[in-house]
């Protein structure tokens, strides 16, 4: 039990345990990731900037031995990614494939989709490795 966060308003502060359980469940139920493990695996976040994917980035750079790229399209969500923990952050409006050759990333083993999943579909396909976890 805490008290709610004075920059809060109720509704936002009410989110809050929701966004970080749905954060939990994907990272380490859905895709199957270890907590202290996963070294050598790396997890792309599109949408990282969001709520749930601010979360995750935290969680998955705090609790793991992964690699965590993060994507944002504006420079202070971008930095927004960095604060969070992401070891790298590219650009989801550029073509992924092109942003992933730039940081030196040829695949992925895990990727989390949280905004535009249908417009990154195919990049997201041919970035996973061929043991990879996708939600």
């Amino acid at each position: 039990m805490a008290h709610k966060p004075r920059t809060l308003d109720n509704a936002s502060a009410a989110a809050l345990p929701l966004t970080a359980i749905t954060a939990w469940e994907l990272l380490f139920h859905r895709l199957g990731v270890e907590e202290g493990g996963n070294a050598g695996d790396t997890l792309l976040i599109v949408g990282a900037a969001g709520g749930v994917g601010s979360i995750l980035t935290q969680l998955a750079s705090k609790l793991t031995a992964m690699t965590v790229i993060g994507t944002a399209s504006r420079p202070e969500s971008q930095q927004w990614v960095r604060e969070a923990g992401a070891h790298h952050v590219i650009d989801h409006s550029k073509p992924l494939a092109d942003e992933l050759a730039r940081i030196g990333i040829t695949s992925v083993t895990h990727v989390a989709s949280l905004t535009n999943t249908e417009q990154h579909f195919n990049a997201l396909i041919n970035a996973l490795a061929r043991r990879a976890s996708w939600r």
